[in-house]
């Protein structure tokens, strides 16, 4: 019996219920299978809409605009910035808030923010969506990177292209930066392949999806990745589970994607003009993380000329929601150094 025998029926089934319990919404009805976003007119966060480079973008703003900016990336691809929040809250007397200006936004085809088609997800593509979220709230001034996960990687990204445009960056685990690292870790990454036929048939493979197949697809892969990286130690069944809005199924097909070849081998290269920073970097690690934890990183920073390594003990890679404090005490400690 194969994956999607046993998935879709029971998806079918869960619908179905749903549908026909005494006070439940219909799952068929725009914004109820996953939320609407910014560019659909979510009534909780349509305020919150940024047209940039040919896209809408959910983003919050949080502090004085004349302070330093701070731009964060969340992690995914297709995830959302909402497990990032209580990291402008105060800690200890402190908020981050207090000196710089915090810039959360979810990355194209993520979280709350427009919806695209194969074509319009490449790495060159995210690349310049990050230069205009830089130019319109940090320019002139050098913007300040904070990332998780794929974030992380996406700010190494960005500092490999425009070194002179990041004043210091938090790379907080970093996935593969170079092709050759994603090769000798990729088959631990996750527990199944989330991108099997039941969700090719889904249309994944058309060039323009309509709002209600990403609704579809969204929702399906939410349920999937929940338990998908075990080695990461993330605390998905816990009292306060990292929470997220809404996951981009076709943004974590497509863009890593778009940095492979056509036999499906990684492309992309991250650090070959790190040499060129003159910024400093701090990583970050979690303690439980057996996959891409201190070991990882301790590799990786080599990538960097000046960069750091901080150790969150006791958690696992979603502690920027379980272990905030801890964290916004040490770029609290690195951001003084800059």
């Amino acid at each position: 019996m194969n994956l999607k025998s046993i998935i879709m029926p029971v998806v079918g089934v869960s619908l179905a219920l749903a549908w026909s319990g005494c006070n439940l919404l219909d799952p068929s009805e725009s914004g109820n299978l996953v939320p609407l976003t910014v560019d659909e007119g979510n009534p909780d966060h349509a305020a919150h809409a940024v047209e940039l480079n040919g896209s809408v973008f959910h983003v919050e703003t949080y502090g004085n605009p004349l302070n330093p900016t701070i731009i964060i990336l969340h992690g995914g691809p297709g995830g959302d910035f909402r497990y990032f929040l209580r990291m402008k809250e105060t800690y200890s007397g402190y908020s981050l808030q207090h000196e710089y200006y915090l810039v959360f936004w979810d990355q194209r085809g993520s979280g709350l923010s427009k919806r695209h088609g194969e074509n319009n997800i490449t790495l060159d593509i995210f690349l310049e969506d990050l230069d205009q979220m830089v130019d319109t709230y940090s320019s002139p001034d050098p913007v300040i990177l904070i990332g998780h996960s794929w974030g992380a990687m996406y700010a190494t990204q960005y500092i490999n292209a425009y070194p002179a445009k990041v004043r210091g960056a938090v790379l907080s685990e970093p996935g593969a930066l170079t092709r050759e690292i994603l090769d000798d870790i990729k088959d631990d990454l996750v527990a199944f392949q989330p991108f099997t036929e039941w969700l090719n048939d889904m249309a994944w493979e058309q060039q323009f999806l309509s709002p209600d197949d990403h609704a579809r697809m969204d929702y399906l892969i939410l349920l999937a990745k929940k338990d998908s990286q075990p080695l990461y130690h993330m605390d998905s069944h816990g009292d306060d589970p990292e929470p997220s809005w809404r996951f981009g199924a076709a943004v974590s097909k497509y863009l890593p994607q778009s940095g492979m070849d056509s036999k499906g081998n990684s492309t992309w290269d991250f650090t070959t003009n790190l040499s060129s920073f003159t910024g400093t970097v701090l990583f970050m690690a979690s303690g439980d993380n057996e996959l891409i934890g201190e070991d990882h990183q301790t590799m990786q920073m080599d990538f960097y000329p000046d960069s750091q390594l901080v150790v969150i003990p006791n958690c696992g890679h979603d502690y920027w929601w379980t272990n905030t404090a801890e964290v916004v005490d040490a770029i609290h400690v690195f951001l003084n150094t800059l």
